[in-house]
Formats: structure tokens, sequence, C-alpha cells
């Protein structure tokens, strides 16, 4: 990684040292640094050669970064927030913000929250493709950046979604999609109690369980199919 690049990247993960412990933090930071690097599977152990830490730094440490975890991946998302918000109130640019579900492939039998589950980008509307994996909903902040001509979507928040058969079977509540991402919603409302801002929403996402009673100060831009105007 080029040095200017290196340190404007390590610059910007400072914005998330108040949600770690000093220790919790560094050994973070390394990861993240190195899974840059990566380019075979991402897996830690490989975060750990790549980075050089393998072989002077014990591997269940840098494991239990995440298996013991006790920071929150909320928190860390209302840190990045913010650190955008400001940029982007500096430039005078209205928030938007998109919500939508992603599919990832997952296998393995230990691996928690697998399920068959539609994937909408390869289906048709003759024929219908599923995928065994994860699905995500998420909600991004859109952006522009001087070297594209087209908006980016900065990931901030996500709920994985669970099948009623996975939920009864492993236990939990079963939640459909739109009641999480109304979820995620109210926590943009908390976090930004007097901004406004732009929801972004495909057709499966413009219904009750998610705009019910959101304030004036959030407009809503998605799609409507006859049955539900």
């Amino acid at each position: 990684m080029p040095t200017d690049s290196a340190r404007t990247f390590l610059r910007a993960l400072e914005v998330f040292r108040p949600a770690f412990t000093a220790a919790t933090f560094a050994r973070w930071l390394l990861l993240m640094a190195a899974w840059v690097l990566c380019t075979e599977r991402h897996a830690l152990t490989e975060c750990l050669v790549v980075s050089g830490a393998a072989g002077v730094w014990e591997h269940s440490a840098f494991h239990r970064v995440f298996s013991r975890r006790r920071w929150d991946l909320d928190a860390l998302a209302r840190l990045w927030l913010a650190a955008l918000v400001e940029r982007l109130s500096a430039r005078k640019l209205r928030l938007q913000f998109v919500i939508d579900d992603t599919l990832g492939t997952h296998k393995g039998p230990t691996v928690f929250g697998l399920g068959t589950h539609l994937d909408a980008v390869r289906s048709t509307r003759k024929r219908k493709t599923f995928t065994f994996g994860h699905v995500w909903v998420t909600c991004a902040l859109v952006v522009t950046v001087p070297f594209s001509p087209r908006p980016f979507a900065i990931p901030l928040l996500f709920r994985l979604y669970r099948s009623k058969k996975e939920c009864a079977r492993h236990g939990g509540d079963y939640r459909t999609k739109t009641e999480q991402a109304r979820e995620l919603v109210e926590l943009l409302l908390r976090w930004l109690p007097e901004a406004s801002f732009d929801l972004l929403l495909d057709v499966s996402y413009t219904n009750r369980a998610v705009l019910r009673g959101l304030p004036s100060r959030v407009r809503v831009l998605g799609a409507l199919t006859p049955e539900r105007r």
C-alpha cells in the first residue's frame, strides 16, 4: 500500500477509537489494514501473515477481538456517521440514506443464521433462483466523490435476516425484513435528532411497516406498486 494512502486510511480508522479499549483497538487496527492487503480469502490468519504479526504475537488474542468482543457494531456505525455528516454538512449537502437487502453465499454446518433465499440478481420473471447463505438488511449513506461521476453507498448499519424456519430451529424471534429496516430508520432518527434527510427505498421497503409515523423531516423516495398506493 502506498505510504500516503496508508496514512489516509489509518487516519480515517481513528474515528473508531472511542468504541474500543486501547489494546483491542490496536489489534483491530492491524487487522483492518492487513485485510486491505490480503489477496486471497481474507481469513483472519491470512491477515496476520500478510501484516507480519504471525510469529510475533499469539494468534488467539486477535481471534478474541471477534469471538469475545465487547465492542458494539452499532457504536461503530454511529461514530462513522457522525464523521461523515460533519464533512457533508461543510459542503451543505442533503443527507441521503438507502435501505435494501443483500445476499451473501455461505456454506458450513457451524455457520450461524444460514438459510435458503431468493437470489434477486440471478432470478428472472420466469425462473426463480435460490441460494444458500445470509441475507442482510442494510442502511447506507449515499455520497459523491470527486473521482467518479456516480454516487457511492457507504454501508453503516445492518441486520441479519433469519427465516421463520431458522429461528424456530435455533431460537430467536422472527422479524421481517421490513421490521428490521424500520429499526435502522429509528436509529437514524435518534442519532440525527434535528437533521432532515432523504430515505431511498425500492418497492420491497416502500410500505407501512417502514413508513408509518415518520416525521416530516424525512423525505421518502421510493417505488410503489398499484396495490400499495
